[in-house]
């Protein structure tokens, strides 16, 4: 069965520091779902850089020069 995205995540602006929070919603929710981070795939949560992944949400606790940029949610 082919994944859909069903909720993708929204263009978020944010001031360094602040709090950023995506959500990534796919159709069967069975389907695997990671993310990437200016086309690198993160390997979970990481405490080191404040992300937080948990059931197609992904949660930038305190953006800083390390963790803008461009996410991506992938499903398989």
């Amino acid at each position: 069965q082919v994944p859909q995205v069903t909720v993708q995540p929204s263009s978020t602006v944010q001031k360094l520091g602040g709090t950023v929070i995506l959500g990534c919603v796919v159709e069967p929710p069975w389907m695997n779902t990671t993310w990437r981070l200016n086309g690198k795939e993160l390997n979970g949560s990481d405490d080191a850089l404040g992300i937080l992944i948990s059931r197609g949400t992904l949660v930038v606790t305190a953006l800083s020069n390390r963790t803008v940029g461009r996410y991506q949610c992938v499903a398989r």
